[in-house]
């Protein structure tokens, strides 16, 4: 885990090892905690440690199971435990286009802009929120 207390966390689950470091280092300077993972298994593992989670960021393509997997997995978490935002990463331009199946909230064509990226999942998150309540 990489930060401290914050009011948002997010997990970053990406086999691309430099990416995930980009990202966590990206979000830190945006005020965000981060939880950094390369595979599913280590994902799974912590999303059932009790870490508040607030938004999964995850790519779509990693060894031992899918983003796909991995956001369906999440949402089977008791309520309190499930991150608000799920977000799908993926290298594959078409993917996009078929949103309408996936269970993320938002699915993001490689590469893209981190702050961009930032804004999108924090409106979704207040959206999310409100949601909940």
């Amino acid at each position: 885990m990489i930060g401290g207390e914050h009011a948002e966390t997010v997990l970053i689950c990406d086999d691309e090892i430099d990416l995930v470091a980009e990202l966590g280092d990206l979000f830190v300077a945006f005020g965000w905690g981060t939880v950094t993972s390369h595979t599913y298994p280590e994902a799974i593992a912590a999303l059932t440690e009790g870490i508040p989670v607030s938004c999964l960021l995850t790519d779509r393509a990693m060894p031992g199971g899918s983003g796909d997997d991995l956001i369906a997995f999440a949402l089977s978490l008791p309520v309190q435990q499930r991150p608000k935002v799920l977000v799908l990463m993926t290298g594959v331009p078409d993917l996009r286009a078929n949103s309408s199946e996936a269970l993320a909230d938002l699915i993001v064509e490689k590469p893209f802009d981190p702050a961009w990226l930032q804004e999108q999942m924090t409106r979704l998150l207040h959206r999310n929120h409100r949601v909940d309540e």
